[in-house]
């Protein structure tokens, strides 16, 4: 189960709600998009962090643990609102 404001909802119901406000997108409106690559591994460093605070259990120096998985953009009323660097 996934906690969505103040309800529980199951994860067929999320991905239900989902799709249909993706039904409701129309050309020329404004769209929030998350663009995820599956495929690459990476090592969390405290430079590779955005957060102010830096610590975290994940730290590859420590645990030697790659995340699976990447966002490579972020899009916000249409606008990038953010742009990994090429790797």
């Amino acid at each position: 189960m996934d906690h969505v404001g103040n309800r529980f909802f199951g994860r067929e119901r999320i991905v239900r709600e989902m799709r249909r406000r993706l039904d409701e997108e129309v050309e020329g409106g404004v769209a929030d998009l998350c663009l995820f690559d599956p495929a690459v591994r990476w090592p969390v460093t405290p430079d590779a962090l955005r957060s102010q605070g830096k610590s975290t259990p994940f730290a590859f120096e420590h645990s030697g643990m790659e995340l699976p998985g990447r966002v490579r953009a972020t899009l916000v009323a249409g606008t990038v609102a953010f742009e990994a660097a090429a790797s």
